[in-house]
């Protein structure tokens, strides 16, 4: 005989085995052949007229004797079936006689398994699982993403021996997330030698920060079949795999938790002027790729919108969250109580490293405001006097007359409060100057303080 399948033999599945004689003889009973099936001696017995056997006579005499025997669970022969030597046996009231009654001689030469029938296995034990791992590739930040290019969990469930799946129903369960609500169902994609992979694409909302894991007793037929060659059902039992740190998932974009001003007024002021930069950073809840789209944010400057825009900042490698945002002061801009940004301004293109869009929304900005103010109207003068007092009794026609080397001052007062730069004193460079009318003269007072 040979195997239903290639060179093994399963459970209930024949093994036949002929004995020729040298002449016709006549079986009476049921005599016996041992098979050596591993390290056991198995009986095949004598079977009457098979079909496929023609060599038989109108007396019933045969040349060749046919045996049989049925394989059975536990049986198990990784090298082929062998037969000792004088293995063939009548067994109680059996005989094997030529014609005229002569019992035969039943002596003959072993039948060696592995040299001789390396095609005649037997196989009846369960294929089990020896492993399930991740085997896709979650991409250079180790995260699936359903943007991101790596979409599609494979899981690889591997078993001790070469497998056939029937059907396309079959199921793996692993954990995205934690508890019920992280349970995703794979499913089965393909059947190679002793692998059978499944598959789960990421969707929105999918997020595990840690990595996936599959628990134990993980895989489910739903009707399928999973057998070896010989059609031993497999068990499908598996033990759990851990949370696998390269193999997380983010399907979740990124949100805007915090808004805070980084700049500060100049001159120690608590107010920003035309042409000044007010930079601020807002603040995700997740680290972030380069933006692209150029982002900008609503900034709110008095009663008025205007536009912040994103010159770069901080995005583009792992462990930065943030975002800088800066406005440079226009013309006709007043805020008397503090700039804010308005609430889910937010617009442009900004992703996570798994390419998740970040939600429009966005805080107003935090802690104390009042110290970023915006004037950008010009102070104006509102007096102009001489504060100092000319020295007593000098020049006719009596006091109020300043001699040659005494100082006037003179104090200018302006509708705000005011900041004075001054240059470089050794360019004789001492800041602002006022023209003073003496007599029919034009004289400059130099800034003092």
């Amino acid at each position: 005989s040979r195997p239903t399948s290639d060179d093994t033999y399963g459970i209930d599945q024949t093994v036949e085995v002929d004995v020729n004689f040298d002449e016709l003889v006549v079986i009476t009973g049921t005599p016996r052949i041992g098979l050596t099936i591993g390290t056991a001696t198995k009986q095949a017995e004598y079977v009457e007229n098979p079909d496929n056997i023609q060599n038989f006579d109108a007396a019933g005499g045969v040349y060749t004797v046919r045996f049989e025997y049925t394989i059975t669970a536990g049986d198990t022969d990784t090298d082929g079936i062998g037969i000792d030597a004088n293995a063939l046996r009548n067994i109680s009231s059996s005989t094997i006689k030529d014609l005229v009654g002569n019992p035969a001689n039943l002596n003959h030469v072993a039948v060696v398994d592995d040299a001789v029938n390396p095609f005649h296995k037997v196989n009846t034990s369960a294929p089990s699982i020896n492993s399930v791992a991740i085997t896709s590739d979650s991409g250079f930040h180790e995260t699936y993403g359903p943007n991101s290019g790596h979409e599609t969990i494979e899981i690889t469930v591997t078993f001790d021996e070469l497998i056939t799946v029937t059907g396309s129903s079959s199921t793996l369960m692993i954990q995205v997330g934690s508890g019920s609500q992280g349970e995703r169902t794979a499913t089965f994609n393909r059947n190679t030698g002793s692998e059978a992979a499944y598959q789960y694409t990421v969707v929105d909302g999918d997020l595990d920060t840690d990595g996936i894991s599959i628990g134990a007793n993980a895989l489910s037929l739903n009707g399928d079949t999973i057998e070896d060659r010989t059609n031993n059902a497999a068990d499908v039992s598996n033990t759990a795999l851990g949370t696998q740190a390269n193999h997380k998932v983010d399907g979740v974009g990124p949100t805007a938790i915090e808004v805070t001003i980084v700049s500060s007024p100049p001159n120690g002021g608590d107010h920003y002027g035309v042409g000044e930069m007010i930079e601020f950073v807002v603040m995700f809840d997740e680290d972030l790729a380069t933006p692209t789209g150029a982002p900008r944010i609503t900034l709110l400057v008095g009663t008025e919108e205007v536009t912040a825009d994103n010159p770069g900042g901080v995005a583009g490698q792992r462990g930065f969250r943030g975002l800088f945002f800066s406005y440079t002061v226009e013309t006709s801009r007043a805020d008397t109580d503090g700039i804010d940004v308005k609430a889910d301004s937010l617009d442009g293109t900004i992703t996570d490293f798994a390419q998740n869009q970040a939600a429009t929304t966005n805080p107003t900005i935090a802690g104390d405001r009042s110290g970023h103010k915006v004037e950008t109207d010009p102070p104006e003068i509102t007096q102009a006097q001489i504060s100092s007092t000319a020295p007593a009794g000098q020049g006719p026609p009596g006091n109020g007359y300043y001699r040659l080397g005494e100082i006037i001052t003179v104090t200018v007062t302006y509708d705000e409060d005011v900041y004075v730069t001054t240059g470089d004193s050794a360019m004789n460079d001492t800041g602002p100057q006022l023209d003073l009318a003496v007599g029919t003269n034009t004289r400059q007072a130099t800034y003092t303080s």
